[in-house]
């Protein structure tokens, strides 16, 4: 694996991440406040879930698509 590969993952990463805060910054001071309410064990998995997505994902990526 190129290091290139992964600073070019982490670049979108962050173009994914931040498109959120330019298109619509109210609503993701509304959903940080909703956060707060929401139970951990249900935070858990939600994580747990994007983690495995992302894990198949990465996956497919260098094994089956590759």
């Amino acid at each position: 694996m190129d290091l290139t590969v992964l600073i070019v993952a982490l670049g979108f990463v962050f173009i994914i991440e931040g498109i959120p805060y330019v298109a619509s910054p109210q609503a993701v001071k509304r959903f940080t406040a909703l956060i707060t309410t929401i139970p951990e064990r249900v935070l858990r998995a939600v994580g747990i879930a994007a983690l495995l997505i992302g894990l198949v994902l990465v996956y497919l990526g260098a094994r089956v698509l590759h």
